[in-house]
């Protein structure tokens, strides 16, 4: 009775090796398959941030090219943030959330051609200063950096995206709320499907002009502005 016994748990175990075995292959499959992933994730941030150097550079080239005497809403500025309950709700309207651009978390309307500055884009003259393209929600301290040039949004209209740039380096460890930091926003990409974005043309104004800020006040590099 004792030996079909030995026999069946020898005959038992070479299989559960195997079996361990089988595990080990298909572990070492999925580490591969992970690290395969992460490699292309860290080439497309790569790209990401390349393509966003090569944006900025490419705007600050046409900071030049901008009349001594442009006006620029954004010199002296304290807030475009409204406290308007009407333009919230238009925002809310046009955008259907509240939520911040950047982050999952209540926004405040922020206007981007500054409300009290008048409106005198000439390009977008068609767009008054309350129209919700130009405003978006965004968190108090992303809102405070954009109103002092210390952030701006560089604007893809082929892919009908826009990139969130950290001018001031300095910033990059400060907290936004209590999960993430303007550092681990900087670069951050937002697409839209559709017509209900804000203004490229403001936005990239108000990029010309922060990174010319951030040039003069020696934030970036001439030579990382291009």
């Amino acid at each position: 009775g004792s030996v079909p016994g030995s026999v069946g748990a020898a005959t038992t175990h070479p299989g559960a090796e195997a079996g361990i075995g089988g595990c080990a292959v298909i572990n070492r499959e999925s580490e591969a398959d992970a690290q395969t992933m992460m490699q292309k994730q860290l080439e497309e941030t790569q790209k990401q941030q390349e393509r966003l150097a090569s944006m900025v550079s490419t705007l600050s080239s046409q900071i030049a090219s901008l009349r001594h005497n442009e006006v620029d809403p954004w010199e002296g500025l304290d807030s475009t943030s409204s406290t308007s309950t009407s333009f919230r709700s238009r925002l809310k309207y046009f955008y259907g959330s509240t939520m911040c651009l950047l982050t999952p978390m209540e926004g405040t309307a922020a206007h981007i051609w500054p409300r009290s500055r008048g409106f005198c884009f000439p390009s977008s003259s068609s767009v008054s200063v309350n129209h919700p393209k130009n405003g978006m929600f965004l968190v108090k301290a992303i809102e405070e950096a954009f109103d002092r040039r210390q952030v701006c949004f560089i604007c893809d209209p082929f892919t009908r995206s826009i990139a969130f740039k950290v001018l001031n380096p300095k910033l990059k460890e400060q907290q936004v709320g209590s999960t993430t930091t303007f550092g681990k926003l900087d670069g951050k990409c937002v697409h839209f499907d559709d017509d209900r974005r804000p203004s490229f043309a403001l936005l990239s104004r108000h990029a010309q002009s922060a990174i010319k800020f951030a040039m003069c006040e020696k934030m970036i590099s001439d030579q990382d502005g291009g």
